[in-house]
């Protein structure tokens, strides 16, 4: 994930220039703590949201409508779709900073580093479930007013919401969902960045133990 790149002089020219910082594997793999990560993650977002944005926005339409649809229809055939959706749209996010990596060594280099994962993943977790249910406000409202009307017609009282209502709630839906999805880049930009940590301690663990070992020999 964070090799570095041989990049053509006419693709330089093409690219921005946080991406070219961003894909440098000295800017990505330094030993930085949990809070660092979000903060760095935080930063790149603000900094550059036009162009993840621009870079984004087809698999962030993708996931939001998949989603969306997901929930006022209730078929669990969406949920396959909406799945891959959102894989595609996490690999976009991570191909704005690095090339990705192979999932093997992906995972074992995060079960060796497993406690500051969780750790990151607490503290984004609960700053990420602020912003959703800060950005949700408009479509839970509505989903709310159709669970009462459900619920109301099941006891035998006449629908009320047609199909203008179901057709609002899908918009309003999707358009939610993509502000929340938009929102969250952040978080896959600070994985990367603990991502980055992780092979810089490993680096530095290696080095370690390279000298500790020549020191061994040598005394022998």
């Amino acid at each position: 994930m964070f090799q570095d790149r041989i990049v053509p002089e006419q693709d330089c020219l093409r690219q921005d220039d946080f991406l070219r910082k961003a894909m440098d594997r000295e800017a990505l793999t330094r030993d930085r703590s949990v809070a660092r990560c979000i903060a760095e993650g935080y930063r790149l977002f603000t900094g550059q949201q036009l162009t993840t944005l621009r870079r984004t926005w087809k698999p962030l339409v993708a996931s939001s409508l998949g989603w969306s649809l997901s929930i006022t229809t209730a078929l669990c055939g969406q949920w396959i779709g909406t799945a891959l959706a959102l894989l595609v749209f996490k690999r976009t996010i991570l191909q704005l900073v690095a090339p990705m990596p192979k999932c093997g060594r992906v995972a074992k280099r995060v079960l060796r580093h497993l406690g500051s994962y969780l750790t990151y993943a607490l503290l984004s977790g609960i700053i990420g479930l602020v912003v959703f249910t800060l950005l949700m406000i408009p479509a839970i409202i509505l989903l709310i007013e159709g669970y009462f009307d459900y619920t109301l017609a099941a006891e035998g009282d006449p629908r009320v919401l047609g199909m203008g209502y179901w057709v609002l709630t899908t918009a309003t839906l999707t358009f939610c969902l993509a502000l929340v999805f938009y929102a969250m880049i952040w978080k896959t930009f600070g994985e990367a960045y603990l991502y980055g940590a992780m092979v810089a301690q490993d680096e530095v663990r290696k080095r370690q133990q390279a000298r500790t070992t020549t020191w061994t020999t040598a005394a022998d």
